[in-house]
């Protein structure tokens, strides 16, 4: 559990930095009851949300920009 909390934590640190050039990652941050630059406990429920979250957005990551319909 540890693993994936300082995973989320250092995802949240190259957004925070980098916003502009990953915009596809803000639905991450946005979770509701999660502050992930506070308090984070990594729950089924928290895993559950990133999950399905990564699974739309990686798509989009991995279309050329400009491509979007």
């Amino acid at each position: 559990m540890g693993d994936a909390f300082m995973r989320y934590r250092e995802l949240y640190s190259l957004w925070v930095s980098n916003n502009a050039a990953v915009p596809e990652l803000r639905p991450l941050f946005r979770m509701p009851d999660v502050e992930p630059d506070g308090a984070l406990s990594v729950t089924d429920s928290l895993r559950a949300g990133v999950r399905a979250l990564a699974s739309q957005i990686l798509p989009e990551m991995s279309e050329p920009k400009g491509s979007k319909t």
